[in-house]
């Protein structure tokens, strides 16, 4: 776009500036302001002032800018990149509303500074809305399960909160440079060098008229940093929205942590008075076992005896020359050796092979541990 004294027009040959090139590979948000002599038709070097700004590629609609101010001519070039239909007619519109000071050369900057901060505010507004929607949702009865979805999509809008104040804070280091460049800009107007441009050209307007020029350009000026202040504030106050949004988050999910702790709590209180219950009826078991052992040691010596000697084995009667002992105690002792052998041998065999399953378990266990860690 080629802004002239008298008003916008599109052309065909568009002057860019080389750092354009820079700028938009940098992704993120970006404004820097050049100068440097150019040679003219008239032989003499002229300053050129170019303008490069970029905003963050990570946000839909994003564009780019290259301007250059050619002061000997009082002739802004600029091109807008990535712009989309609606971002078309919103600065034709501006430039068209601009009226006869759409020669100014800071024009298409400022324009480029109010899409980027209508952009950063919808984008905000959006945020708060669904924080609000979801938090709605979440105060009125949802549970506060962290595996719910509505408590990930909770924390997604926090983090894309956090996000867009990383953008924010770059936007305004941006602003900032920019509203340096205009003290420079009303500097350079008011300087020997600008004024002796119309002095050597007799071809341009009268000084009078050059001069109201300058005046109506740096009071333009004045109220374009006017405005930059204002957007500085404006992003002020969404950066804090949306850290407000991050500390609701992190109130509200402590709160609802607290309060799984709590039933959590609850549900253990319960599990520790059910334990206390079985731990009481297995003391009163384990008494009536031990009165049970006790009984059992008493009783079974005397039944062994008395089945022993209840046997033909034992002749309690013998007559005279009879044994009282038959010949066969031996196979008593005999069967009684065998039948303890193999009872000890049984109960060795099983717990051995018990022992073994439990650490060959235990081995396997250590070695999955093991590959897991290599993998990690």
């Amino acid at each position: 776009m080629r802004s002239t004294a008298r008003k916008g027009t599109p052309i065909e040959t568009f002057q860019v500036t080389p750092g354009i090139t820079r700028t938009i590979l940098r992704n993120v948000p970006y404004f820097s302001a050049a100068r440097r002599k150019i040679p003219t038709a008239s032989g003499k070097n002229q300053v050129q002032i170019s303008y490069t700004a970029r905003v963050a590629e990570s946000l839909p609609d994003d564009i780019a800018l290259s301007s250059s101010y050619l002061p000997h001519i009082r002739t802004t070039y600029s091109v807008v990149y990535g712009c989309s239909k609606k971002q078309i007619d919103t600065i034709n519109s501006r430039i068209n509303s601009a009226g006869e000071d759409a020669n100014h050369p800071l024009l298409m900057v400022g324009i480029f500074a109010e899409l980027e901060y209508r952009r950063l505010m919808d984008q905000a507004e959006d945020l708060v809305d669904r924080f609000t929607l979801e938090s709605d949702m979440l105060e009125h009865g949802t549970s506060w399960d962290p595996d719910s979805g509505l408590i990930q999509k909770h924390l997604e809008v926090c983090l894309q909160s956090r996000t867009l104040v990383d953008h924010i804070r770059t936007v305004k280091r941006q602003l900032a440079k920019v509203s340096k460049e205009i003290d420079t800009l009303i500097t350079y107007w008011q300087s020997e060098e600008y004024t002796s441009l119309w002095k050597e050209d007799q071809t341009t307007d009268s000084k009078g008229v050059v001069a109201t020029g300058t005046e109506r350009m740096i009071e333009i000026a004045s109220q374009m940093k006017y405005r930059i202040s204002d957007i500085q504030d404006e992003y002020d106050d969404k950066i804090d929205e949306c850290n407000k949004m991050t500390q609701n988050m992190s109130l509200a999910m402590q709160t609802g942590y607290n309060q799984i702790a709590r039933k959590d709590a609850v549900t253990n209180g319960k599990i520790a008075r059910a334990n206390t219950d079985i731990a009481i009826e297995t003391k009163r078991e384990s008494s009536q076992m031990r009165y049970i052992a006790l009984l059992t040691m008493i009783f079974l010596p005397l039944s062994c005896v008395a089945s022993v000697f209840s046997t033909t084995i034992f002749n309690w009667e013998a007559e005279d020359g009879h044994p009282v002992v038959s010949n066969y105690i031996w196979v008593l002792l005999g069967i009684a050796l065998i039948l303890t052998i193999v009872t000890v041998s049984a109960w060795w065999f099983f717990t051995w092979r018990e022992r073994n399953k439990e650490e060959a378990k235990n081995r396997n266990k250590e070695d999955d541990d093991l590959e897991r860690g290599r993998m990690r």
